[in-house]
C-alpha cells in the first residue's frame, strides 16, 4: 500500500476512530529509509530508557 492509496481509505472512514498496529494503538508515524527504501512506519513507541553501551538518555520534551 501506497501513501496515496492509505490517504484515499483513510478519507472514507469516520476521523475519530483510534488506530491499532499489530494490537497496539499507535501513536507514531515516521518516514525511514530501510535498505534503500523509503517506507512509512505506524506505530506504537516504546517507553523505555536505553542504558549502557555508550547510549546516553535524552531528555524528553512533553510537547511532541
Amino acid at each position: 500500500m501506497t501513501v496515496e492509496e492509505l490517504i484515499k481509505e483513510l478519507e472514507s472512514m469516520p476521523q475519530n476512530v483510534p488506530v491499532y498496529v499489530e494490537g497496539e494503538l499507535a501513536d507514531k508515524v515516521i518516514m525511514e529509509n530501510c535498505q534503500g527504501n523509503v517506507c512509512v512506519r505506524i506505530f506504537k513507541a516504546w517507553d523505555v530508557e536505553f542504558v549502557g553501551r555508550g547510549i546516553e538518555p535524552q531528555k524528553r520534551s512533553d510537547k511532541e
